[in-house]
C-alpha cells in the first residue's frame, strides 16, 4: 500500500479567495496613494510579504 503524505499548504478555495481579497485592499491603497487621493500623512507603512505596503 501506499502512504498518504499530508502537506500543510494545500490552497483552499476559501484560502485563495482571502488571499484574492487582500491583494485588492492593497493594490486600492497603493492607487489612491499614487494618485495622491489623500494626503500622504494618512498612509502608515507595513512590511508585509517582505515588501513596504502603504495602507491608509
Amino acid at each position: 500500500m501506499a502512504s498518504k503524505t499530508v502537506s500543510k499548504d494545500i490552497i483552499t478555495l476559501r484560502g485563495s479567495t482571502a488571499i484574492v481579497s487582500e491583494f485588492f485592499g492593497y493594490a486600492a491603497n497603493s492607487i489612491l496613494y499614487n494618485c495622491g487621493v489623500y494626503p500622504d500623512s494618512s498612509f502608515e507603512r507595513v512590511k508585509k510579504y517582505g515588501l513596504p505596503l502603504l495602507l491608509s
